[in-house]
């Protein structure tokens, strides 16, 4: 797929993902196309039915061969949110363990300042998708005592987030680094 492809909005329904190699397969599979159905991808990642023995074995890191798009599974610690974020491009979340609250955020030229206008709870095998056209984005997790785990799927890969600082109002670029068990991916390149 190239940096032209376009993102193709119509409903099939996906084949049975039966573990989380499936899923990986599939993905792999939709992204060969120069149409993505984003719909569609939602679809497959939902069909996905969280299997902790699966997810806890693998890394924690799955980058499509072609630079295509990239799949970390992110841990959340207890009651920590991550930063507010722009999405360069598409994002679909699954939610493996624990549950997340998302919040969503829209920029009030007359306040100056962002404006929460969304929120919603994940849970275990739920899906969310976000890009910039429908705002900029929050993870929090819900529980003060137990780690959230979710499966993020970015199109395209990045190696650079722009992380919005509500006290300052100011955004700044950060380098995006993700960990697997033995293995540190700094970018995706």
């Amino acid at each position: 797929m190239n940096a032209m492809s376009s993102f193709v909005r119509v409903s099939c329904k996906p084949p049975r993902i039966r573990c989380f190699n499936d899923l990986i397969k599939e993905l792999h599979r939709i992204f060969e196309s120069d149409s993505v159905n984003i719909e569609y991808v939602q679809d497959v990642m939902a069909s996905y039915r969280s299997n902790p023995k699966e997810w806890r074995k693998i890394a924690k890191f799955e980058r499509n061969t072609e630079g295509i798009f990239s799949m970390p599974e992110v841990c959340h610690s207890f009651n920590k949110r991550l930063e507010l974020t722009a999405e360069i491009g598409v994002k679909v979340v699954e939610q493996l363990s624990g549950a997340l609250r998302e919040f969503r955020y829209i920029w009030s030229s007359e306040k100056h300042e962002m404006i929460p206008f969304k929120e919603t709870i994940l849970h275990v095998n739920d899906v969310t998708y976000i890009n910039d056209s429908l705002g900029l984005h929050l993870m929090k997790n819900r529980s003060h005592s137990e780690p959230a785990v979710s499966l993020h799927l970015y199109y395209p890969p990045f190696d650079q987030c722009h992380i919005y600082d509500q006290r300052t109002g100011l955004y700044s670029l950060k380098e995006m680094t993700f960990w697997s068990k033995n293995v540190n991916y700094t970018g995706i390149h």
